[in-house]
């Protein structure tokens, strides 16, 4: 019987895995039973992937995975990225070392590129992949369901592979070993969180068991204890600038504990006792401790971790008299609803392909500078390597005006992407048509059911009204009962409402062949209605 083959994905092999992806029930098969090959294509350039996998029987394609820097709502850090695409044909998922070959191949690549988080989101009813993801390692940090009621699970196996420094760990046979001891009713709890960052996994292999000290925000390994060699390398505070080793066993161990910046050595030092600590200094970026007997090296990466655990996000916010504008993320938002959660806000765009973005964690990578010419109007620019975006908010009373403008610097097509984020769920549209007919979103509690991680800019639900342009959008919330937001375009522009986002996009002909594009003002105005 021959085996499962995997090899990295090629647009060659997209027909093929649009196929197996419209007998799913939980990716975007379940919403477009038209997809095709072309349209796969076009989603994963849209939506930044880092790279995919496809396993093959007798060459036909019966699994894919891929890797993606942005998932459902956040934008991964640079030591993370995403699974959001984990399909296998039914026939074959009980097949746990065919998987584990995938699942080798994935964390080799990540290894290579430097990543130490392997992040998926997964529905708590796909038990299945909820199960075989909790079985392979994979942890949950947060016991809350994302607000596509999905499970947020983290993969740390990259991270110990760049902490012991073996890359054939990773082989198909180790990863079946090296898992989470895992108890079927602690199925869906969260690790505990340590000072707000690190957590404690327990492991086991063939050979022994392990502890390892994890750091959730850097994905590294920040201490090990190996059980049964009876020795322990742990941080000796939260600082992580000092550490020490305990030794458990009869025997003494000589240990020798390395500083380096960056590939140099800068001091050694040989111990000969069952316990000491070390501090580190400044300058060091990370700690090797070769103990005597042991056939791995341990490696701390410390100033990643520091680095990792100084970094603050503070939101820097412009107030306006019914929206402010977050500096960092680029975002408009709307006013808090009754339990302090924002509305809706209006997403920063992107006009080239991919599109990097989230909801609850942005890209903050962005290179924005913000011009503020007075309290009531602030300029806007973003510099890429492909584009110049130049946005002018302009605050008239209870109205923005939100001018767009564009200097194309590639031959990159241009797609621009404008979005609306909606955190509140219970949202009802009432969509003017410039053909004078009106179409209405009701809001129905059964839509959290049918929510998925998918790219949050292709309209798969394939509204009849997303056809034609629209003359306004008025956006209202049953938890805010007697306040409407009215959305005007200047240029013509098709909507589409999928779920919790609200898409805008533009005639072709106003950008076709251009290098300057005026994409003209969308308007958002805070109406108060009757009532109130």
């Amino acid at each position: 019987m021959s085996k499962i083959k995997y090899e990295f994905y090629s647009e060659k092999d997209a027909s093929a895995v649009a196929e197996l992806m419209k007998k799913n029930k939980f990716w975007i098969g379940k919403f477009d039973q038209n997809l095709t090959g072309e349209k796969f294509i076009d989603y994963q350039r849209k939506k930044g992937t880092i790279f995919g996998i496809v396993g093959k029987k007798n060459d036909k394609v019966v699994s894919y995975v891929a890797a993606y820097k942005t998932g459902g709502q956040k934008v991964a850090n640079k030591n993370q990225a995403f699974i959001c695409a984990l399909i296998i044909a039914q026939k074959y998922r009980l097949s746990v070392f065919s998987i584990s070959d995938m699942f080798s191949m994935l964390i080799k690549e990540l290894i290579r590129m430097g990543y130490n988080d392997l992040i998926c989101e997964v529905a708590k009813d796909n038990y299945p992949s909820f199960y075989m993801m909790r079985k392979c390692g994979f942890v949950i940090i947060d016991e809350n369901p994302t607000l596509y009621g999905d499970y947020v699970l983290h993969n740390y196996f990259p991270g110990v592979i760049k902490m012991l420094n073996q890359i054939n760990y990773t082989d198909s046979t180790a990863i079946p070993e090296i898992i989470q001891k895992l108890d079927k009713k602690n199925l869906y709890h969260s690790e505990q969180i340590i000072d707000l960052r690190f957590i404690n996994m327990d492991c086991k292999t063939k050979k022994q068991n392990y502890s390892f000290y994890v750091d959730t925000l850097s994905g590294n390994i920040a201490g090990v204890h190996l059980h049964d060699a009876k020795f322990k390398i742990w941080p000796n505070n939260n600082k992580l600038n000092s550490y020490l080793f305990e030794n458990f066993g009869n025997d003494t161990r000589k240990v020798n504990v390395a500083f380096w910046e960056d590939n140099h050595v800068i001091t050694s030092e040989t111990y000969e006792t069952d316990f000491f600590h070390v501090d580190i200094p400044e300058n060091v970026t990370k700690i090797t401790f070769d103990v005597n007997n042991d056939a791995d090296t341990y490696t701390f990466f410390v100033k990643e971790m520091i680095q990792y655990g100084l970094y603050q996000f503070e939101q820097k916010n412009i107030n306006f008299t019914a929206f402010s504008f977050e500096e960092n993320s680029g975002f408009l938002s709307s006013e808090q609803n009754s339990n302090h959660i924002s509305l809706f806000k209006e997403m920063w765009p992107h006009l080239c392909a991919p599109y990097i973005e989230g909801i609850f964690i942005p890209n903050y990578e962005k290179n924005l500078t913000v011009d503020q010419l007075d309290n009531k109007k602030i300029t806007v620019t973003e510099h890429t390597d492909d584009y110049i975006l130049i946005r002018e908010y302009k605050s008239i009373g209870n109205k923005i005006e939100i001018h767009t403008k564009a200097k194309m610097l590639s031959q990159m097509q241009v797609q621009p992407m404008f979005q609306f984020a909606l955190y509140d769920l219970s949202y009802n549209c009432e969509i003017t048509l410039n053909d004078k007919t009106i179409v209405n979103r009701k809001y129905d509690p059964g839509d959290g059911d049918c929510v998925t991680e998918e790219m949050i800019f292709l309209n798969f639900l394939q509204q009849e009204y997303s056809n034609k342009y629209f003359k306004q959008i008025d956006l209202r919330f049953t938890s805010v009962p007697n306040v409407t937001f009215r959305i005007k375009s200047e240029k013509l522009a098709t909507c589409f409402c999928q779920l919790n986002y609200l898409g805008i996009e533009y005639n072709k002909k106003i950008f076709k062949g251009k290098n300057e594009i005026d994409f003209g003002i969308i308007s958002i105005e805070k109406i108060h209605c009757s009532g109130d």
